[in-house]
């Protein structure tokens, strides 16, 4: 079972995406982000020029007139097969000025990008190689965007890096979207969990485009991304744009103020949010501040999951194991309101090489359900050891790999013979009932539970342990005696 689906890529297109980021790194653009950010732009101009051109034939076969055309006689020289053949100071006047003008006017997540490519032999550079970028399935559009984004290595200003795409799989597969689900992610990044679960929903629905009502949540209802960072919200907008997603709510947002309009409105959170940092409380949404009653990021980021969940809804959330087991007064309360007030799955333990080469951090995924009334009997965990890649920088890929093992395990709990009831505290996954974790300070972590092995040992019968010494004493006897011996030969 597979937990990355394959990018679309031939060797050409790969060549071709190296290739632009190698241009951008020669002009002196070489922060990932800023080559993303800078790449977007283009993409999204010529994007709009094909999708106008698909309108126009349609038009032209059909005799119908273009329904809210992009262009119009005033804008059609800002086209994108209009500007390649425009000269190239001119091309880069217009870019600085009409274009980005236009691209700010459609809106959004757009309002405020920036053109930041410092010349016109750059530019014409930059868009001789973009033209070459296969444009046709979203599918295949989406994959480019990916594989663009992924050669991002470092983190972000503010300490964020993208989450692992197999993690992000399991995830997606755990809580498994629906069709009707209103699906949230308030530290959306590129939009990683969005398109996952974009592309989970039409796979396991097939049928789901061929209803009207259907089609239209898919493209305008389901897919909803918040982030305070403006390009990441462009950049999430645009993965979900090429993913085939036609009119994602993609928003430069602060998740952590108020957001009156979105408390209780998903039935799915996804996320996995900065794990540093602090807010400063009077930017902090009230009923937010009440609820956890912290400034640190991350527990803050669990109680909005939470806020925005409508109840019965699920979400599954990464978070640093220092919200799972800290002594701070927050923190034992979420801890505490995560068992006694909703329902709260499994804990996943993550290997810190996961992150690499961004980072070492120990974390654990939650699986959670909003009750508001408990619901919470026992909680399962379970430990990843390996995620099908060398736990060490280079990441390279291993034989193996236990996140198949995860979702078979997690797919059998609610049977009431669930082979995990049985697995004891020695196994890599097991069960914790409500009282256990209440009564150890609603510790969350995987190792607080474990029994290890020589836990184990050491419950053996002292007499048993004793004996067994006495044995070995008088091997080790034997043997001096006979080593004696030979020697007085």
């Amino acid at each position: 079972m597979s937990f990355e689906t394959p990018l679309m890529l031939s060797s050409d297109f790969e060549a071709v995406v190296d290739e632009l980021w190698s241009a951008f790194e020669e002009i002196g653009i070489e922060d990932g982000y800023d080559i993303v950010a800078q790449a977007t732009l283009l993409l999204t101009v010529r994007r709009l020029d094909i999708i106008y051109t698909a309108a126009e034939k349609k038009a032209n076969t059909t005799g119908d007139p273009i329904g809210n055309p992009i262009f119009d006689t005033d804008t059609e020289h800002l086209r994108w097969s209009k500007l390649k053949t425009t000269e190239t100071n001119r091309l880069f006047s217009l870019f600085e000025t009409e274009v980005l003008q236009f691209v700010r006017q459609r809106g959004g997540t757009f309002s405020d990008v920036i053109f930041a490519i410092p010349s016109p032999s750059a530019l014409s550079r930059l868009m001789d190689t973009v033209d070459r970028i296969p444009y046709s399935d979203p599918q295949t559009n989406g994959a480019v965007y990916e594989y663009l984004i992924s050669k991002i290595t470092t983190k972000n200003s503010s300490g964020g890096f993208p989450t692992p795409r197999h993690l992000v799989d399991l995830m997606v597969r755990m809580v498994v979207p629906r069709p009707d689900d209103i699906i949230a992610d308030p530290a959306c990044g590129t939009g990683g969990f969005l398109v996952a679960a974009a592309n989970y929903v039409r796979k396991n629905h097939s049928d789901l485009l061929l209803d009207q009502s259907r089609r239209k949540h898919f493209h305008e209802g389901l897919f909803h991304g918040f982030d305070y960072d403006p390009a990441f919200a462009r950049m999430c907008t645009t993965n979900l744009l090429l993913h085939g997603v036609d009119h994602p709510d993609s928003r430069r947002r602060d998740a952590l103020a108020a957001m009156p309009d979105d408390v209780g409105s998903y039935s799915l959170v996804l996320t996995n949010p900065p794990f540093n940092g602090s807010v400063e409380r009077s930017a902090l949404d009230k009923d937010l501040s009440r609820d956890v009653k912290s400034t640190t990021k991350a527990p803050l980021f669990v109680g909005r999951s939470l806020s925005l969940l409508q109840a019965g809804g699920r979400a599954a959330i990464i978070v640093p194991d220092g919200v799972l087991f800290g002594s701070q007064k927050a923190q034992v309360a979420l801890r505490a309101t995560l068992i006694r007030d909703h329902k709260l799955d499994a804990v996943i333990k993550v290997p810190p090489a996961a992150y690499q080469p961004f980072s070492a951090t120990q974390t654990s995924i939650l699986v959670l359900t909003k009750t508001g009334v408990g619901g919470t009997d026992r909680v399962w965990f379970y430990e990843i050891r390996a995620d099908g890649r060398s736990l060490d920088k280079k990441r390279t890929p291993v034989a193996e790999n236990d996140l198949p093992d995860v979702l078979a395990r997690w797919k059998t709990l609610s049977a009431a013979d669930s082979p995990e009831v049985s697995r004891t505290r020695a196994d890599q996954s097991f069960f914790v009932s409500r009282e256990e974790i209440a009564g150890n300070s609603y510790y969350l972590t995987f190792d607080h539970y474990r029994q290890r092995v020589d836990d184990v040992a050491a419950t053996r019968p002292p007499g048993e342990i004793l004996a067994e010494i006495k044995a070995l004493n008088a091997e080790i006897d034997a043997s001096v005696a006979a080593l004696e011996a030979e020697l007085r030969t």
